[in-house]
């Protein structure tokens, strides 16, 4: 099974650690495969490095959360696109760094 979390989920995560969310990555660790893109990488430290967050997370433990979470997840390219009024999508891996 190939999983996206959205960005919120993984943001809840990062500010606010709980039992659940972490059943939850135990679960998708041992029966799946987590995919992320750059684009999901790059929204989720823009939103954890707002000034709000510091009271629920530092900038160091942001970066180390997003490292995380990109070494246990798949990279991917995602696209969008559309053609006479029918959306159609693509999934193509690759590194992060790409």
């Amino acid at each position: 099974m190939r999983v996206v979390v959205d960005t919120n989920i993984l943001i809840s995560f990062a500010i606010r650690p709980s039992l659940d969310f972490e059943r939850l990555f135990d679960y998708l660790s041992l029966h799946s495969i987590t995919l992320i893109s750059v684009e999901t990488v790059e929204e989720l430290q823009n939103v954890l490095n707002r000034p709000k967050f510091r009271k629920y997370i530092s900038q160091d433990s942001a970066l180390e959360y997003s490292e995380w979470y990109i070494g246990i997840s798949e990279t991917v390219t995602a696209c969008l696109f559309s053609t006479a009024n029918k959306h159609s999508s693509w999934v193509e891996k690759g590194p992060i760094n790409e």
